[in-house]
């Protein structure tokens, strides 16, 4: 693409075109020449010093032979100077333009016999001149080069023009290609001259082809502007310089540009065309958008950010503020206005309470300074709240460009209100803590990575130091007051990379660690607790160590005197423990000594009584029943022994299942029947519709029921009454069985030692009521195990009302489905079994010989467990009878020789025992027992549980 070019440019071009064609000429005159100068070296022709070009002749060693007048104006040396001397030494070569070079030079000359070049050299004087020459060597007949013949034109003058006239088109060239303005010239028709590259690339991008010369401009307008322009051209044509706005802007881009129309004028004055500059000013107008745009955003921001702004002129006055301010200050803007820091109702104070000088307001200081004010706490008086609000306030000032000195200050303030009371509460909390820890027992040391303290407090200081008011403040100084040798628990001094607080300093972490401390100079020694642990800062570095220090000494002592106390505690625990055995096996031992008689004499009375040896008489009748009423006393009060003993040592476990209540009522009434009977009482019995049954064991509630009975029929006088009811309450979840009486009542003094085991109301030896005193007692016990309690309500000479509650639930109301009837008390086998009984008791042995074998069975005995094995192994009885104390061989021994041997391992096995222990029954049934019964027997019990062992191996069960 050509650019316009000044009327200088035309005269150097056409000025080198002249120099160009006379190099020309004197060449080809110098050529034609050289054959004379060649053939008469002696004496150069008559020509040679008239041309005006420098011409030298050299030999064959370019040692100079001729040199004419020129040459010597060129170069400033004389042809006389000259002569006979190498060329190298006065005209070499300093440089080549041309990219030629000397060996370059030499090398065409010897191989086309000619050479030209433009190239610099210096003249005499150190001048260097730019010179445009040729060479060409002389050769003789056979070809030998005999010499060279040069010609060299000083063109310095033209090159000048030359590179004058390249810079001058380059820099136009430059100016057009950097300016920010696109450039036509158009002519006088309106139609493309010249351009520059921005216009190019403007049509290129609008129209997508390049400008063509002499193509009409209005094809590379947007046609809608095509009249409206073209009016203007013409009227540029016309001589005015016209600039207009144009919008050329498209949906993808927007763009807006400024155009200039001038005329160009010849020298002569008339008008041969026109300029057409075009200025993009989209950047300018789209910034001018964008800082309205960002004017609007500042404006929003500047009203919605919570942070207050106050503008000051330079008087300190207030301009303007935003609706954050308003609300920090309590001020309205109309409030504000005109006022200065100065102002006392500021009423502005310190944050130690002291009042803040205006003139030392941060806003104040930036207009004087004209340095910004950063960070200053400030306390301003809110007249809405009455109350003081905190700011922090940062000070602006704005200096206009030339302004001597501040024209505003922008004050931007945050409410600190809040996060100053936060403070004030943690720094509250955190003296408070500093107290706490200086005033603990426990010696505290906090130790910083770097080895220095940050905390050690008063009792670590006393503990520690030589002097407990001194202050460490490194690890070191730590070390040199120390006044303590430490030592662990073998009495082993601690190495010097084991002590505590240099350990922390690693980022070790340790717990109770227990240590022994020796003051130095004294023989005195103190146990410590030493924990350690590490603190981590924000990003996870080691930030603090933390040593803690607890003296137990004392603790220590008085472990050294447990321990002495635990060893005797230990020896009496033993003491007491084998006491409780030797009770327990007194329990066990008076339990068997008394139920093994006892179980003859019920079972014959029994007997008697149901007159298995033969009729007896009423009177006899009677006088049975007393010893049956005598025995069942005495077993009665073994029983609550026992029972109460077991459940004071938490060994009774209750049998739980479903209890039909109507059931359990009678029964109990039963055991009271001839007691009432005999002193006319009359017994009474209310079950609620509502309870059919509960959830207990059976036997247990049983003696409750009967206990409280016992004690209605006992207290009450001749002909009264003494009755059972039992009411449910599904709200409530519980059941009451109340036993009442028309009885001679209970004091209220002497309620509180009735539940009391082994006492009674009427103590003396002369009381008029029998028994021990455990009745009641159990009764509590027996209640509570099921989850109940018991109540009493009683009226001296009325009466009583004992009411026993216990868990109970609608859900939990079902009864067994079939009600058990008495025991028979005469067999219903069809074949007499086969049975053995073993008893080391002789007496009960023959009894139950006797009786069984009147009901038709076939007996074997045995009187030891190994004889019981034996007659197992040797008779195979449907049946076996086996007494749990037996010698030799003990019952259960027994029972697991026999469930071992297969011949006879499937024999049912009824475990009679007198000790009525806990967890006998689990034991016998465990050994191998089909059944478990605790003595005494009676003769129906005795007689239904072998037919039910015998129905239960019929049918492959195992009863109990």
């Amino acid at each position: 693409m050509d650019a316009p070019t000044p009327d200088l440019t035309e005269q150097l071009r056409a000025e080198n075109q002249r120099l160009r064609a006379r190099i020309a000429v004197l060449e080809t005159c110098a050529v034609s020449n050289t054959p004379a100068i060649a053939t008469a070296p002696a004496a150069p022709p008559l020509w040679f010093d008239s041309v005006s070009d420098a011409i030298f002749v050299a030999d064959a060693t370019w040692t100079i032979q001729h040199w004419n007048q020129a040459a010597a104006q060129l170069y400033g040396w004389a042809s006389a100077e000259v002569v006979g001397r190498p060329i190298s030494e006065l005209i070499a070569v300093a440089r080549y333009l041309d990219d030629d070079s000397d060996e370059g030079a030499t090398q065409t000359l010897r191989t086309t016999g000619s050479w030209r070049g433009i190239f610099v050299q210096r003249t005499r004087d150190g001048r260097e001149v730019v010179v445009e020459g040729a060479t060409r060597a002389l050769t003789d007949a056979q070809g030998t080069i005999t010499g060279y013949i040069g010609i060299n034109r000083d063109v310095t003058a033209r090159k000048q023009a030359e590179q004058a006239l390249c810079a001058s088109e380059a820099n136009l060239r430059a100016i057009l290609a950097s300016t920010t303005q696109a450039y036509l010239l158009l002519d006088a028709e309106l139609r493309l001259v010249q351009w520059n590259e921005l216009a190019e690339a403007m049509a290129a991008e609008r129209f997508g082809r390049a400008h063509q010369a002499g193509a009409p401009i209005s094809d590379y307008m947007p046609p809608e502007t095509v009249p409206t322009c073209t009016a203007l051209m013409r009227r540029a044509l016309a001589g005015e310089h016209i600039q207009t706005e144009l919008d050329v802007s498209t949906p993808a881009v927007p763009r807006w540009l400024v155009v200039t129309y001038a005329p160009v004028r010849e020298p002569d004055g008339q008008i041969r065309g026109i300029c057409v500059s075009t200025l993009d000013v989209s950047a300018h107008r789209q910034a001018e958008l964008e800082l309205r745009a960002s004017e609007t955003r500042y404006r929003i921001l500047f009203e919605t950010m919570a942070q207050g702004v106050v503008y000051h002129d330079s008087d300190g006055q207030i301009i303007a503020a935003n609706p954050a301010a308003e609300h920090i200050l309590g001020l309205t803007l109309s409030q504000m206005q005109g006022r200065t820091s100065l102002d006392p109702r500021w009423r502005a104070i310190h944050e130690d309470g002291t009042p803040f000088p205006g003139e030392a307001h941060p806003a104040m200081v930036a207009l004087r300074t004209g340095q910004e004010v950063r960070d200053v706490v400030m306390g301003i008086y809110h007249p809405g709240l009455d109350v003081y609000r905190w700011i922090s306030i940062q000070a602006v000032p704005h200096v206009r460009l030339g302004a001597a000195g501040s024209t505003q200050v922008y004050a931007l303030f945050d409410d600190i209100t809040a996060r100053r009371q936060a403070e004030q509460a943690r720094d509250a909390v955190h003296h408070q803590l500093d107290a706490i820890v200086e005033a603990l027992d426990e010696g505290v040391i906090a130790l910083r990575h770097d080895g220095s303290v940050a905390l050690i407090n008063q009792s670590a200081r006393e503990l520690m130091l030589t002097d407990p008011t001194a202050r460490p403040r490194t690890v070191r100084e730590l070390s040199a007051m120390n006044r303590m040798t430490l030592y662990d628990t073998t009495g082993q001094p601690l190495a010097a990379d084991d002590l505590p607080f240099l350990r922390v300093l690693r980022g070790e972490r340790f717990k109770s660690w227990e240590l022994k401390l020796r003051p130095a100079g004294s023989d005195e020694e103190r146990w410590v607790l030493i924990s350690g642990m590490t603190v981590a800062g924000a990003e996870g570095e080691h930030a603090l160590g933390i040593v803690t220090r607890s003296d137990i000494t004392e603790h220590k002592r008085a472990e050294l005197a447990l321990a002495a106390h635990a060893e005797a505690l230990s020896k009496t625990n033993a003491a007491l423990t084998r006491a409780l055995t030797l009770k327990d096996e007194f329990l066990a031992m008076m339990s068997h000594e008394l139920r093994t008689p006892l179980n003859t004499v019920l079972g014959v009375t029994e007997a008697l009584e149901e007159e298995l040896y033969g009729p007896i008489v009423d009177r006899q009748r009677q006088a049975l029943g007393r010893v049956t009423q005598s025995a069942r006393h005495l077993l009665t009060i073994l029983s609550d022994i026992l029972d109460l003993t077991h459940i004071e040592a938490g060994k009774a476990v209750l049998d739980v299942r479903a209890v039909d209540v109507d059931i359990l009522c009678r029964t109990a009434l039963q055991f009271v029947q001839a007691p009432a009977q005999t002193k006319g009482i009359q017994l009474f019995r209310t079950v609620a519709g509502e309870v059919e049954g509960l959830r207990g064991d059976e036997r247990r509630l049983t003696q409750i029921l009967t206990n409280l009975l016992e004690n209605a029929v006992k207290f009450t006088p001749a002909g009264g009454r003494v009755g059972l009811e039992v009411s449910g309450d599904a709200s409530e979840e519980h059941i009451a069985f109340t036993v009442w009486d028309t009885g001679i009542g209970i004091a209220p003094e002497d309620m509180g030692r009735l539940f009391q085991p082994f006492t009674q109301i009427d103590g003396r030896l002369s009381r008029a009521y029998e028994g021990i005193g455990l009745g009641l007692t159990l009764v509590r016990r027996l209640a509570e195990m099921h989850g109940g309690s018991v109540s009493l309500e009683s009226t001296v000479g009325q009466g009583s009302r004992f009411t026993v509650r216990l868990p109970w639930s609608p859900g939990e109301n079902i009864a067994p489905a079939t009600p058990r009837g008495p025991a028979p008390t005469t067999s219903t086998w069809v074949t007499p079994p086969r049975l053995v009984i073993a008893d080391d008791h002789e007496i009960t042995l023959q009894f139950y010989a006797e009786l069984l074998g009147e009901q038709g069975c076939q007996v074997a005995l045995a009187r030891t467990g190994v004889e019981t094995v034996t007659q197992v192994r040797a008779t195979r009885p449907d049946v076996a009878i086996i007494d749990v104390q037996m010698p030799e061989l003990d019952g259960l021994s027994a029972i697991r020789q026999i469930r071992a041997d297969p011949d006879v391992e499937a024999t049912p096995i009824i475990a009679l025992t007198a000790l009525a222990m806990p967890g006998d029954r689990e034991r016998c049934l465990a050994a191998g027992a089909s059944v478990y019964l605790a003595k005494p027997v009676g003769i129906r019990t005795l007689l239904a549980t072998i037919a039910e062992a015998l129905a239960c191996a019929n049918t492959g069960r195992t009863g109990e």
